[in-house]
C-alpha cells in the first residue's frame, strides 16, 4: 500500500488491486481533480463533490471493492452539534495496513466508536485552525484516543489552492503537534519506515 497527497485532504492510497481516492474536491479550490473512472471515491462529508468514479462512498458502513475492505463510521463534523454525526471517518485496510481518514471532524470518539475504528497503522487527519478544522491540541487529543504507529498532516495552507486565509502553514502545525517528522516524502509506504514505539510524524509532500 502507498500513499499520496494531492493538497487540502485530499490523499490517494493505492494497493496492487484498487486505487482509493478521499475528498476529491480539487477543482472546487482552484486545482484539478484527480480521480480517475476506475478508482473507488470516499467523501467525508456531503458537501464533496460526486465525480465519475468506478464507487462513490458517502456515507457510513462497511464496503468490499476489489480487495480493499473499507469501514465508515459516523462522527460529529467540525462546527456542527455535539450529537449531529455529520461527517465520516474511514479506514481502508488492504492486507496487513489499515489506514485512517478522516474529515473535518471533531475530536471527540465514543468508546463505540473507537471499538469500531479497530488497530489503526496510519492515521490521515486535517489540521488547519481557521475555526474550520482541528488545531493542534485537538489533533493530539484524537491521536492520543486512536494511537496509530503514523500520523499524516493535511490541510494545512499551500499554494495553488483556496483555503480560508487563515489556515495554519505546515511549519505552524508541526509546532501545535509538538513532534519531529520521522521523513519528508513524496510517496509513503509504512513497510519503509522504522514505526516502533510512539506515534511517529510523516509529512507527505504535495504530488
Amino acid at each position: 500500500m502507498e500513499l499520496q497527497f494531492f493538497g487540502a485532504n485530499c490523499i490517494k492510497i493505492i494497493t496492487k488491486k484498487q486505487n482509493v481516492v478521499v475528498d476529491d474536491n480539487l477543482a472546487e479550490l482552484g486545482g484539478s481533480k484527480i480521480t480517475k473512472s476506475q478508482d473507488i471515491l470516499l467523501s467525508t462529508d456531503t458537501t464533496m463533490p460526486m465525480l465519475d468514479s468506478a464507487f462513490q462512498v458517502v456515507m457510513p458502513g462497511e464496503y468490499e471493492i476489489g480487495g480493499v475492505s473499507i469501514h465508515g463510521v459516523s462522527v460529529s463534523g467540525y462546527g456542527g452539534e455535539a450529537d449531529n454525526k455529520d461527517s465520516v471517518l474511514y479506514t481502508v485496510a488492504y492486507q496487513d495496513t489499515t489506514v485512517a481518514v478522516a474529515g473535518h471532524m471533531k475530536p471527540d470518539l465514543t468508546d463505540d466508536q473507537l471499538e469500531s475504528l479497530g488497530l489503526v497503522d496510519i492515521l490521515v487527519l486535517p489540521i488547519g485552525n481557521g475555526g474550520h478544522t482541528l488545531d493542534g491540541t485537538q489533533a493530539l487529543k484524537l491521536i492520543k484516543k486512536i494511537e496509530p504507529k503514523v500520523i499524516i498532516p493535511t490541510s494545512y495552507a499551500e499554494k495553488g489552492l483556496k483555503l480560508p486565509e487563515d489556515t495554519m502553514s505546515l511549519d505552524d502545525v508541526i509546532a501545535g503537534l509538538g513532534m519531529e517528522p520521522l521523513a519528508r516524502v513524496d510517496k509513503f509506504r509504512l513497510k519503509d519506515h522504522d514505526v516502533t514505539g510512539s506515534t511517529k510524524l510523516i509529512i507527505l509532500e504535495k504530488s
